[in-house]
């Protein structure tokens, strides 16, 4: 494990030192154990610095997971990403979108497949293992692409936890 935010009043990283900085109104509300980061659904979110031990070569295994609680129905909820924003160069991200989890790159790379739940806590997850991408809900394989690509390009962006996320409750390990 590289780096773990538990959202316990503070955006540290409790097993390396990946800090984070809260953004914009980001705060914590009751997590699954203890708190967890709580996001506005606008511009709210978690900004951790850019750090060698976040990035990957595009064909690095890669394994990121969060429990979830989703409080509305967004078409889009940006879970966590190594990405600058909303477009360029995205080197991973976990994501809901329309309607799916997905885990992946750029666009036409990674999976998705599976609901997650509203008001209620999930626990979600996607694994790329050099060649194939997959994503998980509550512990099962809900999606698998082995023809989806490699990571996407390594970037100086900074890791982003939450953003567009409507009121969306993150734990991340």
């Amino acid at each position: 494990m590289i780096s773990w935010w538990p959202a316990d009043g503070n955006a540290n990283d409790i097993r390396g030192s990946n800090n984070g900085t809260l953004q914009n109104g980001a705060t914590f509300a009751g997590g699954m154990v203890g708190q967890a980061f709580s996001f506005d659904g606008m511009s709210s979110y978690v900004s951790v610095p850019d750090s060698p031990n976040l990035n990957f070569t595009p064909t690095s295994p890669i394994t990121v997971d969060a429990w979830v609680f989703r409080i509305s129905n967004s078409s889009v909820q940006h879970i966590l990403g190594k990405r600058p924003g909303c477009g360029g160069d995205i080197s991973y991200q976990l994501i809901f979108f329309q309607g799916q989890l997905a885990f992946g790159a750029e666009a036409g790379t990674g999976v998705g497949s599976g609901d997650i739940p509203l008001n209620t806590w999930t626990h979600v997850a996607g694994t790329f293992d050099g060649s194939t991408w997959k994503v998980y809900v509550n512990g099962a394989l809900v999606g698998s692409n082995g023809a989806g690509g490699n990571l996407g390009p390594t970037t100086s962006a900074p890791l982003i936890i939450g953003t567009q996320a409507p009121a969306l409750r993150v734990l991340v390990a």
